[in-house]
């Protein structure tokens, strides 16, 4: 069996953003959405290249799950896809929800495709409807907001593979009058990318 880190990535606001950017410049809002999923895919194909994943599932919509074997190129994809280009004024960034998780691979499984989604432990991490509960989480926190920026979350086997100083870093999600299934943990997303250059740094 084989650890892997589980990448779960999504565009955040898709559809609201695009609509805002068509009023302001006079744009079809369908194309915009375009735009939005073909910087994140391009960005995705450099990490490819540079073989810092080794597999990827493009959910038909605004969001993809993406593989990676350790925790260094899980935060450096995370940096990579950061550094997206939408070449829109003003919105060179669309912002993302990224869930980090991991999972436990035989030799015999695959990662292309289809062929990740139906992987037991891929099913796992999706179950454990990270997203969600942050969403709820926040709005709880903050008078029925919805968060409208990046963030990251990780479950509790990514968080037990950072390194005591990093998990400082991280806050648990907690409800005031609702108990999590599933320990999550919140890492600000400056964080991540300091992460990514510490690490780069000292290899």
């Amino acid at each position: 069996m084989k650890i892997k880190y589980l990448i779960y990535l999504d565009i955040l606001g898709f559809n609201e953003l695009a609509t805002k950017i068509s009023v302001e410049k006079g744009l079809d809002s369908k194309k915009i959405r375009l735009d939005f999923i073909n910087s994140i895919d391009s960005r995705i194909k450099t990490l490819e290249s540079k073989k810092k994943i080794t597999g990827k599932k493009y959910g038909n919509s605004d969001d993809w799950i993406l593989v990676s074997d350790d925790l260094i190129s899980t935060f450096q994809s995370i940096n990579e896809i950061y550094n997206h280009d939408t070449n829109y004024e003003g919105y060179r960034q669309v912002p993302l929800e990224i869930a980090i998780g991991t999972g436990e691979y035989d030799k015999w499984a695959s990662f292309d495709g289809k062929e990740l989604i139906i992987e037991q432990q891929t099913i796992e991490f999706l179950k454990t409807n990270i997203i969600n509960e942050y969403h709820r989480y926040y709005k709880e926190s903050n008078n029925n907001q919805s968060p409208m920026s990046n963030f990251v979350i990780l479950t509790e086997s990514a968080f037990d593979k950072l390194d005591s100083l990093d998990k400082k870093k991280c806050t648990q999600i907690l409800y005031n009058q609702k108990t999590v299934q599933h320990k999550l943990y919140y890492m600000d997303c400056n964080t991540a990318i300091k992460e990514v250059k510490y690490t780069i740094f000292l290899k």
